[in-house]
């Protein structure tokens, strides 16, 4: 569930280093409000509060900061209403942001990755359950990133179903074959792959099984909701890393998937020194989606409004369901075998 209390306590994030987070909050807040609307007016006073204590010079300095750093937010948030605009479900105008009257999928699809970069505001087991679809949800795009012919599997956090079954050890030596390789002597010595979870950073992998032998074409994607971590992780994906776990291992490709936009407000990406992998953020996933709607079909809309008003409340989901214009958008689980008894687990 959304925590109010929590959500509604001026966040502490830096508003030179995290200005995207800043603008999914806002956005957050948009929905969550009840009026569907947010201004630069609201964040201003937000942020102003507890600074008129001060002298009056130093309240002019600050507020002149505050303003300028509010402008900066707004601008990202146009630059979002302008990149994505089939997909974003709000209306940006005049320095007012308003969520749309007359929502649908595509507009969804968006309200469900926003979600997942604000599981801040979150109970913990929700947090966890969208952070489990997220990895599901990334599947998806995953598939078009690498070869038709590939072989694509998820091998995070263990599902039923799963190719990969049983402990983390077991898991590793499954995939090392499928890889025609085999687990290192110092993985096969070492006792802490005894456990019955993890994935050692791996949440999907691709691979073309043209034969029996080493060295196959490989893709592996790591898949976080953590605006503070996703950086570091990029090395759990790393052949680096994996060359002391799996051998033979060919080089491969990496890919970093998350629910944030990772970009400034011409397009580029704020922070490129930081990016050791193909990075696939939200601006990308958008992308994905406009050039293969298809996608679309495997999606299943009314799994994620279940999951939404689990993890978010019936509030919140009341108020996306009243403004989506194409009703059967939300009738229930559709295709893909989902139900309420297959939501993702904290177990």
């Amino acid at each position: 569930m959304i925590l109010k209390d929590k959500m509604y306590s001026m966040p502490t994030w830096s508003k030179d280093l995290f200005l995207n987070r800043w603008c999914d909050y806002i956005e957050l807040l948009c929905i969550e409000g009840k009026d569907g609307l947010v201004s630069k007016d609201d964040i201003i006073e937000m942020l102003s509060v507890g600074t008129e204590e001060r002298g009056s010079d130093s309240h002019a300095t600050i507020s002149d900061k505050i303003v300028q750093q509010v402008n900066s937010m707004f601008e990202q948030i146009e630059y979002r209403y302008n990149t994505v605009s089939d997909y974003y479900p709000f209306i940006y105008e005049d320095g007012c942001l308003y969520l749309q009257e007359n929502l649908n999928e595509k507009h969804l699809q968006y309200i469900c990755v926003l979600v997942c970069s604000n599981i801040k505001f979150l109970d913990k087991s929700s947090s966890t359950k969208m952070a489990l679809y997220f990895e599901e949800y990334c599947i998806h795009f995953f598939k078009y990133l690498v070869s038709k012919d590939a072989e694509v599997y998820l091998f995070g956090t263990s599902r039923e179903g799963d190719k990969f079954t049983g402990n983390l050890r077991s898991r590793l030596g499954q995939l090392a074959e499928c890889f025609g390789a085999r687990t290192t002597r110092e993985l096969d010595e070492d006792p802490q792959f005894d456990v019955p979870a993890g994935d050692e950073g791996i949440d999907l992998v691709a691979f073309n099984k043209l034969d029996t032998a080493s060295h196959i074409p490989i893709a592996v994607g790591q898949c976080t909701c953590s605006y503070t971590k996703w950086v570091d992780k990029q090395k759990d994906i790393s052949r680096e890393f994996w060359r002391y776990k799996i051998t033979p291992l060919p080089p491969y490709t990496e890919y970093m998937f998350v629910p944030f936009f990772c970009r400034n407000a011409t397009g580029k990406f704020e922070h490129p020194t930081t990016i050791t992998t193909c990075l696939i953020d939200r601006l990308r996933l958008l992308k994905l989606l406009e050039l293969h709607e298809d996608i679309l079909d495997d999606i299943d809309n009314g799994y994620q409004m279940m999951l939404i008003g689990i993890c978010c409340g019936d509030e919140f989901k009341q108020k996306i369901e009243d403004l989506l214009a194409t009703k059967n958008v939300i009738t229930g689980a559709q295709t893909s075998g989902h139900d309420d008894q297959k939501l993702p687990t904290t177990e």
